[in-house]
């Protein structure tokens, strides 16, 4: 079990994140001049803010976005960033398994390669669905186990938690549907 720290300053962390990601999402191609920073000084090391899963998920969001903001003007640039930024997003959801953030991360995955003008190699894709389908298969156990544990007992305390669960399972299929949508095959991992 995870414990994190809700205070008034990580929530207005998060709410400027979350408000910086709506920014660069909305400007599009203007705010790519603000990329680079945006990208790796603030994003990417929030990627992995242990006080907060709020934050970490704005984070997630704000990868995406600015990787899309930046693949408006140079593809190539994000392209670069978005090879960098992929691996930590799988990474991190990994490591530290949070269904809100295991979920923003994925969605931010689904973001990243379903944009055309990213220029993704296919073994790339291979391997984070490969990565991704851990995390996938450790939220459907967890889901199962709700399920059962919920069958034995009359009240399931825990409810929340499971539904949660489902999210990431959710977030899982619909990056399997972007691969799939995307590179025209059924990019399924071995």
């Amino acid at each position: 079990r995870r414990y994190g720290i809700h205070t008034a300053c990580l929530e207005e962390k998060c709410v400027a994140l979350e408000n910086i990601a709506a920014i660069a999402g909305t400007m599009g191609a203007a705010f790519a001049p603000f990329t680079q920073d945006c990208l790796f000084n603030l994003a990417v090391p929030l990627l992995e803010f242990d006080m907060h899963d709020g934050v970490e998920s704005a984070a997630a969001d704000l990868v995406s976005a600015c990787v899309k903001s930046m693949s408006l003007v140079n593809p190539q640039q994000a392209q670069q960033a978005a090879v960098q930024c992929l691996g930590k997003l799988v990474e991190t959801g990994k490591q530290k398994y949070s269904s809100e953030y295991t979920t923003a991360a994925i969605d931010a995955i689904s973001a990243i390669l379903a944009d055309d003008r990213i220029a993704i190699v296919d073994g790339v894709v291979g391997q984070l669905l490969e990565r991704v389908k851990g995390i996938g298969e450790f939220a459907v156990k967890r889901v199962i186990a709700a399920d059962h544990q919920e069958r034995d007992q009359e009240e399931d305390e825990d409810g929340n938690e499971n539904a949660d669960d489902t999210e990431v399972v959710f977030a899982v299929a619909r990056l399997y549907a972007t691969t799939c949508k995307r590179f025209h095959s059924p990019c399924q991992p071995q």
